[in-house]
């Protein structure tokens, strides 16, 4: 479980996405598949599907590992009065499932809370909490805090933004139960004609440095994206994204 901590404290961007998209009336789609090779030469690929409209949304995804084993994912949420809710129960290979429950609530003039509570096979749970704002001219920020099973308390702050040629720089700290902390700094840089670049770097808890750099393209309802990670021994990772509105 203290794996899935760090992924909980990121569920308040997706949680917002999904909003977007559950917000028409009528109801549309969205296909994502992506795929990479780890530093170590390790291959995986993911396959999602998002169905909303009408206040409400679903989402039902398949990831591969490199030995073949799969874990699914299934999910659905709402949106009403300045809340979003979503439920979502995800199934590793040997049939043991995790179910998650969150809420992201508007609380007036650009901010927002967050609730987030995941509960493993074992029944061992992990809460999330934080609060979030955005502003005119200044960005957006948020602070998240989760807790393990075993009482451990990590934390995440976030703040991100635009800047003023049609770029957007977002940094993010992560602080471990044992103090240790990661940082990260991403610039995303728009290139005309629907293209942007991407360059992140990652300050681990030990000293070492990853560094990610990527671009991508949107045409005719279609986005597609690669990214190159490379690790503190040298070592490389790719990523490819295509998303596709149904």
């Amino acid at each position: 479980m203290t794996r899935h901590i760090e992924r909980f404290l990121g569920v308040s961007a997706a949680l917002l996405v999904l909003a977007a998209l559950a917000h028409p009336a009528t109801a549309r789609g969205v296909s994502h598949t992506s795929s990479g090779t780890g530093p170590a030469g390790h291959s995986w690929s993911r396959d999602s599907d998002v169905q909303g409209g009408g206040g409400s949304w679903s989402r039902n995804s398949e990831t591969t590992g490199p030995n073949g084993k799969g874990v699914s994912t299934t999910a659905t949420g709402s949106c009403s009065g300045g809340s979003c809710s979503a439920q979502s129960t995800t199934t590793g290979p040997n049939g043991k499932a995790m179910t998650t429950n969150a809420t992201v609530q508007a609380t007036g003039n650009g901010g927002w809370t967050v609730d987030k509570t995941a509960i493993g096979p074992n029944g061992q749970t992990v809460t999330v909490t934080g609060t979030g704002t955005c502003s005119a001219g200044a960005g957006c920020g948020k602070t998240l805090t989760g807790t393990g099973p075993n009482g451990q308390i990590w934390s995440k702050t976030g703040s991100t933004q635009a800047t003023g040629a049609d770029g957007v720089t977002h940094n993010s700290t992560t602080t471990y139960p044992n103090g240790l902390s990661k940082t990260t700094a991403t610039t995303v840089q728009a290139t005309g004609n629907g293209g942007w670049t991407k360059q992140s770097t990652t300050a681990g808890p030990l000293g070492g440095v990853w560094t990610t750099n990527g671009s991508g393209q949107c045409t005719g309802g279609a986005c597609s994206a690669s990214s190159v990670t490379t690790a503190p021994n040298g070592a490389q990772g790719t990523r490819s994204v295509w998303v596709t509105a149904q």
